[in-house]
């Protein structure tokens, strides 16, 4: 048994909140979603960014050995930096289903829906902060604030 609360949302009439999230972990992700990683989903796929950094780390993501995975990631975050290793790791890659921050070929059924919310509720009118919770990223109730704003942008 999960033990959550009901988000309700100050909307007219109320939405509730974990009625239109997917479930969560990566587990989900990959076994129900077709590996899409929603946060990666929201491109033009007429004109898919490339990465390739990822495609240099692919071989050996896909190697199956844990150990010379972690020693060629150091190795590569080591040659390149921790901003172009960022990039090539966890920046999202369109290339490969199995691997980690794929963002499909499509807009997934995700995107659809809060899309759909968002036309529903005129939410491109409104003032809207987007608050994507991640589960095991650290302790139990720890969160990560992840922006890519510049400071003082609203």
């Amino acid at each position: 048994m999960h033990n959550y609360r009901r988000l309700y949302l100050d909307l007219t009439p109320p939405l509730r909140a974990d009625e239109c999230m997917a479930m969560t972990g990566l587990d989900y992700q990959k076994k129900l979603l077709g590996g899409i990683d929603v946060n990666r989903n929201f491109i033009d796929f007429d004109n898919p960014p490339d990465n390739p950094g990822y495609e240099a780390l692919r071989a050996v993501l896909h190697s199956g050995d844990r150990s010379r995975v972690m020693e060629e990631l150091a190795a590569y975050r080591e040659r390149v930096g921790q901003t172009a290793y960022e990039i090539a790791f966890s920046g999202g890659q369109y290339t490969d289903p199995r691997g980690p921050f794929y963002g499909g070929t499509a807009a997934s059924h995700s995107r659809q829906v809060i899309e759909a919310l968002i036309d529903l509720w005129q939410l491109d009118r409104r003032l809207l902060a987007v608050v994507d919770v991640h589960s095991g990223l650290g302790p139990y109730g720890y969160g990560e604030v992840i922006c890519d704003h510049p400071l003082q942008s609203l």
